[in-house]
């Protein structure tokens, strides 16, 4: 909490208030287990189409987490190419965003993943279909995206009182029909060292 005061960070843009519960599986069904999986997702949007380069990072066709924005967010949280934040859910609504939870496991699921999508425009391969979405821009997010995706995942993880286990949506919806290829060109090595660093930052 220091942290986010000296940074003038409100707690809404990191998922909510630190003092409140992360929602619980069950959709929220009495004495049910708090949220485990923090789960990682990318926008696929906007969509290029045939353009012959992705636009630079702070193009704000790029960062406009507006069009994710209402009731029916898809994502509790959303990060732009610029590390902002747009809060959809906070991380104590049950959510679902993966087809194992809506399609496999359903109701007793919700409540068991946080989302948090992360802003990556896509481009059509010419060797697929018209509308195909398939070349993401390398590497696939920003330094500021890694940076923000750490805190939001330290503040869940305090709100759980440990660690929660980062997942992949492709990885999670492996194997069922309708799964995406999301976070395309994900970097485990720069996600690491983001929460290094934010570690480093606490402990002074």
């Amino acid at each position: 909490r220091r942290h986010l005061l000296l940074d003038h960070v409100d707690e809404t843009a990191v998922g909510g208030s630190l003092d409140a519960p992360l929602s619980r599986a069950r959709d929220a069904a009495p004495a049910p287990p708090l949220a485990r999986y923090f789960v990682l997702h990318d926008t696929s949007v906007p969509w290029l189409g045939d353009a012959p380069a992705f636009p630079a990072d702070d193009d704000p066709a790029l960062n406009d987490l507006k069009r994710f924005a209402g009731p029916d967010a898809v994502a509790h949280v959303f990060v732009d190419r610029l590390g902002q934040t747009l809060t959809g859910h906070d991380f104590g609504v049950p959510w679902r965003a993966t087809q194992l939870e809506n399609r496999r496991v359903g109701v007793a699921a919700r409540g068991l993943f946080l989302h948090v999508e992360l802003a990556q425009p896509r481009r059509r391969d010419p060797s697929g279909n018209a509308r195909n979405d398939l070349i993401a821009p390398t590497p696939g997010f920003t330094d500021a995206q890694y940076a923000q995706m750490a805190l939001l995942y330290a503040a869940a993880s305090a709100r759980r009182g440990d660690w929660m286990i980062p997942a992949f949506h492709a990885a999670i919806d492996e194997g069922i029909v309708g799964a995406h290829d999301d976070p395309q060109h994900f970097e485990m090595t720069r996600f690491a060292l983001a929460l290094d660093r934010l570690r480093d930052t606490l402990a002074r």
